[in-house]
């Protein structure tokens, strides 16, 4: 807000003697300009930026709502605070002025300089606070419609269900896609929605599914399977994965957030697969090995429930494909199959026998014994095989053969088993990022609305808002630019720019929040870069800027207070027409082990003497496919824990 001194009060009034009298009684504090008629204040409005306008109801050509109404005509949502002047006893018409815009209302006999300058005061502050609300509110609804966006985006129904109302209070429109129902008419549901779509079998499940939330970790995912009816009558499978969205007072979830997709593929493959397998079981079961059918023309495999006596997999535990068996196979015996001469027997002998190792699903190996027969087609072409495979490990290798794969199983599964709770972990942290800022703006937003505060708790909410609404609009743009590397889409705008003042300006971004930590942020360049002159790359200037930007953050989020944080600018010393930029921290450092993979999407260091979990853990990996964009490097490198980090870009220099 201006200071006092430079607004400009309008004083309406037909009456030289008023005038002189709020003159007076503002000069000292405000710019006075003067209108003795409706007109010339009009002509005032239409080439002056008033800040606030004295109306006194009484004018020579014509009453102050007329006036009044004239101004908002001309200068619409942008018409100064209106302060009205009324007679004693015209209460009805100050009554209608606030209702026609008005700020407030004087009785003229009743003002003096204090009433004046007060009720000016009041009246500029309140229209000032009506400006900034009105903002925060646009501003609410953009962060709104970027949320809205990105949930139609979204490959499945994304829903919020409340479990005490028992109905959906969200859901986005990809269930039309889906199940032909409007989000409109789910909502007109209410609380027999889940009673209206799921399959009655499938409802009996529900509950003891929706139970588990009542001691649910807010990362925790649950799994559900079940069919829904879509506008047309048909019944469509789908699997959903709900976590805690909200929770009451007393720390019960009261809402879950979820998203559901359709597998009807994958369910009408399982059935099918059911179908076809029950042929094989009574017999299968009669000798206890597994019976399996390979369809040449297709790839695709039938396996009994044998499988489960040798392997340990059941039938729809395993891909069906023969890739999926042979995967099984011990490395040794696989390698010693001869795949061509293999492929010449098929043209002329229907039946196999073969002895070799598979692992079980628990890691060891088994001997099996396999035996089969090829079907032909009329030109001799071999279109199917049938076979017996049965389990002959008493004829055993060494046990200690055994213990040496078993150890190698173990630690192949632990592997993948660490990638699936990295998956989990992604989605859970999504989930809470999105949620933490969007819960502070619909917070701080609903205690506006709801009261009244003094004008330094309205300031620091309005700016707790702009805060979390910036941050939740930095993920999205983060997810987005994920999403465009992934699909190859992330595209820069190269042209000649000038390195420095981008570095300059990366720096300016994050110098508040290093001051708050009292960390002492330099820029040295050195000494073949002269202060004056350029250095010219070819680049985006934008996305340069993101880059650095991203660097810095990092480096003042893990160097503790007190720290120091250098960036040095200048030429490489093994390549004259390479530039390089060093960020360079004395913070926790990065743990050997995690090093290589720093710059790997999604990718977050564990432990006391790493990197700590905010955030998604993908500023470093867009930052590198930024830099490969622009034909350069980005390099990490750290003595250890609590050692500090230096982060390195390389740059090509346009050449002379």
């Amino acid at each position: 807000m201006c200071s006092e001194s430079s607004l400009k009060i309008l004083i309406v009034d037909g009456d030289d003697f008023d005038r002189e009298t709020y003159r007076r009684y503002l000069s000292d504090k405000f710019i006075v300009l003067e209108a003795t008629s409706a007109s010339d204040a009009l002509n005032i409005c239409r080439t002056k930026a008033i800040d606030l306008i004295l109306l006194d109801f009484l004018l020579p050509d014509g009453d102050g709502l007329a006036l009044l109404e004239g101004i908002k005509t001309i200068l619409k949502s942008l018409h100064p605070p209106i302060v009205m002047i009324t007679g004693q006893g015209s209460e009805s018409i100050a009554v209608r002025a606030l209702k026609q815009g008005a700020e407030d209302y004087l009785v003229k006999s009743q003002v003096t300089s204090e009433v004046l300058n007060n009720a000016v005061r009041r009246a500029i502050e309140n229209a000032q606070l009506k400006s900034d609300l009105a903002q925060t509110q646009e501003q609410l609804h953009e962060s709104q419609r970027y949320i809205q966006r990105l949930t139609e985006a979204i490959p499945g129904i994304l829903y919020i269900y409340d479990l005490a109302e028992q109905r959906n209070v969200y859901i986005n429109r990809q269930i039309t896609n889906l199940l032909g129902f409007t989000p409109e008419q789910v909502q007109e549901m209410g609380s027999d929605v889940l009673p209206k779509l799921i399959h009655p079998n499938d409802l009996e499940r529900v509950p003891l599914h929706l139970s588990q939330f009542q001691t649910a970790r807010d990362d925790q995912v649950f799994e559900f399977e079940y069919r829904m009816q879509n506008a047309e009558g048909d019944w469509c499978w789908f699997h959903t994965q709900e976590v805690a969205f909200r929770r009451s007072p007393d720390g019960t979830p009261d809402q879950i957030l979820g998203i559901a997709q359709q597998i009807m593929q994958r369910k009408q493959i399982e059935l099918s697969l059911a179908r076809s397998n029950e042929r094989f079981e009574l017999a299968a079961d009669a000798i206890g090995s597994l019976i399996y059918e390979v369809d040449f023309t297709t790839g695709h495999v039938e396996r009994t429930r044998g499988l489960f006596n040798i392997v340990g997999y059941l039938p729809e535990e395993a891909e069906p494909t023969m890739q999926w068996w042979q995967n099984l196979i011990h490395p040794d015996d696989l390698a010693a199959i001869d795949e061509a001469a293999l492929l010449e027997q098929l043209k002329t002998i229907d039946r196999f026998q073969h002895q070799y190792r598979v692992r079980h699903k628990q890691g060891h190996y088994v001997w099996v014994y396999d035996q089969n027969v090829i079907v032909r087609d009329e030109n001799h072409q071999p279109i199917r095989m049938i076979g017996n495979t049965a389990d002959v490990s008493d004829r055993i290798g060494a046990i200690q053969e055994q213990e040496r794969l078993f150890a190698e199983a173990e630690a192949a599964r632990a592997e993948a088993e660490a990638a699936n709770r990295s998956k989990d972990e992604f989605l859970a942290i999504v989930s809470h990022e999105l949620r933490s800022p969007l819960n502070s703006i619909l917070g701080w937003a609903r205690l506006l609305q709801a009261r009244t505060y003094d004008a330094e708790t309205v300031s620091r909410a309005l700016s707790t808002i702009e805060r979390n609404a910036q941050a939740q609009s930095q993920l999205i743009e983060d997810l987005l630019d994920i999403s465009r590397m992934i699909r190859g889409n992330l595209r820069i705008s190269l042209a000649p720019v000038d390195l420095a003042p981008i570095v300059e300006t990366a720096i300016a971004n994050v110098q508040l929040a290093a001051e708050a930590k009292e960390i002492a942020l330099r820029l040295l360049r050195r000494a073949e870069l002269p202060q004056v002159e350029s250095i010219l790359v070819m680049g985006d200037s934008n996305r340069l800027q993101q880059v650095i930007t991203n660097l810095l953050t990092n480096a003042v989020k893990f160097t503790p207070n007190g720290g120091n944080i250098v960036v040095l600018l200048g030429i490489a010393i093994d390549n004259p027409s390479i530039v390089e930029i060093a960020v360079r921290d004395t913070g926790k450092g990065i743990d050997p082990e995690f090093l290589p993979h720093v710059f790997d999407r999604f990718a977050q260091a564990e432990g006391d003497s790493s990197r700590s979990k905010d955030g998604l853990g993908l500023g470093l990996a867009i930052s590198r496919h930024l830099v490969e964009l622009h034909n350069g490097t980005i390099q990490a490198e750290s003595p250890g824990a609590n050692q500090g980090a230096t982060f390195t870009v390389r740059l090509p220099l346009i050449q002379p």
